[in-house]
């Protein structure tokens, strides 16, 4: 637990010290840029993650839209919380990472994420992350869908 405590801390201290040097995104910047800059210090310019870290990895991330709470999942996870990044921003980013790793076998993933609906989701309180990331994993998993295994275990 210690090696995945100490990724999230680093990762919120590079998103924090990136919006004190003035590093925060202009709204012009690509979603790719945006990747680039907020998540990538976490799961990798290739979006792998870090098995050592704790990080899951972004293939096939677009599974977790098949399921009611996938979306409260992903306006909830540290990286996300912790960006410095408008709700707007984050709707930008997620948009596209759930395009570029999405599985290509689900054609019907639903409407794009907003700022609003991240704003909103965001406000639920998500006591614990992991068991929520388990129980979409369990419930998609009975439906025969693979979610991959979680990291943060």
């Amino acid at each position: 637990m210690i090696g995945f405590k100490s990724n999230i801390l680093a990762c919120v201290v590079s998103a924090g010290l990136m919006s004190l040097a003035g590093h925060a995104p202009a709204s012009s910047e690509s979603p790719r840029t945006l990747y680039l800059l907020r998540c990538s210090g976490c799961h990798g310019v290739d979006g792998s993650g870090s098995k050592t870290g704790r990080v899951p990895g972004l293939t096939g991330i677009s599974k977790l839209l098949l399921h009611p709470d996938g979306r409260l999942f992903l306006a909830n996870v540290p990286g996300i919380e912790n960006s410095g990044l408008s709700d707007g921003q984050i709707a930008f980013l997620l948009n596209w990472a759930l395009d570029f790793w999405r599985d290509r076998s689900f054609n019907q993933l639903g409407p794009p994420l907003t700022g609003n609906e991240i704003s909103r989701l965001k406000k639920i309180p998500v006591d614990d992350l992991t068991r929520l990331r388990d129980r979409i994993a369990a419930d998609l998993a009975a439906q025969g869908i693979n979610l991959g295994s979680n990291p943060a275990r």
